[in-house]
Order: C-alpha cells, then sequence, then structure tokens
C-alpha cells in the first residue's frame, strides 16, 4: 500500500485541523483518514490501513515538500494506533479517523 501526504501550503492550511503532520515528540507520523464530508467511515482505504498491520500489508510513505510539488519517500511505515477526533475547523462535530505510523527503515 502506498500513502501520500500533502503538506500545507500556506497559514490558512496550517490552521486545518485535517492535515497529516509528524509528531515531534514521539516521532510518529499521524495520518488522516480518507473522508472529507460528513463522519468518516472505516472502510475502502480507511480499513485497508486499520488492517494493514494484522494483514501484514507492505506500507509505504511518501510526504510532499512545503516547498514543491515533489513527493519524498519516508519510508516504510506500520500502524502503531488509531484514534478518533470528534470536531473541525468550522466547530461541526464529525468523526475523523487519525492513523498513528511508525517508520520501520
Amino acid at each position: 500500500m502506498v500513502l501520500l501526504s500533502s503538506s500545507p501550503k500556506n497559514k490558512n492550511d496550517q490552521n486545518n485541523p485535517y492535515h497529516d503532520k509528524l509528531d515531534p515528540d514521539t516521532g510518529y507520523y499521524h495520518y488522516m483518514g480518507q473522508g472529507r464530508k460528513g463522519d468518516q467511515q472505516l472502510d475502502k482505504k480507511n480499513y485497508k490501513l486499520y488492517e494493514s498491520t494484522q494483514k501484514k500489508t507492505d506500507t509505504h510513505l511518501f510526504v510532499q515538500s512545503r516547498l514543491s510539488k515533489e513527493y519524498r519517500y519516508e519510508g516504510k511505515v506500520v500502524l502503531k494506533d488509531t484514534k478518533e477526533e470528534f470536531s473541525d475547523a468550522t466547530g461541526k462535530k464529525r468523526r475523523v479517523f487519525v492513523f498513528i505510523l511508525c517508520c520501520v527503515d
């Protein structure tokens, strides 16, 4: 499985709670689930990522540079945890899956 992550391009995007990010304290990557409107569902790509550790699916992460449109290879990752968040930037409540990924390369 290949995961592509885009970096926020401007200050407005950085205030959006749904962009992927690297946690500097843990070194884990927080990858947001698929689905931009309404509650996200644990189906399709979200479910494939959710079950990737159990099914031993090779998963590779590419992250887009903030300065260009190019992606750099971060390495092979494994799912460490999954959590749910329940709010968005506009104050509306919705379920969003956050997949906590750890590089293993």
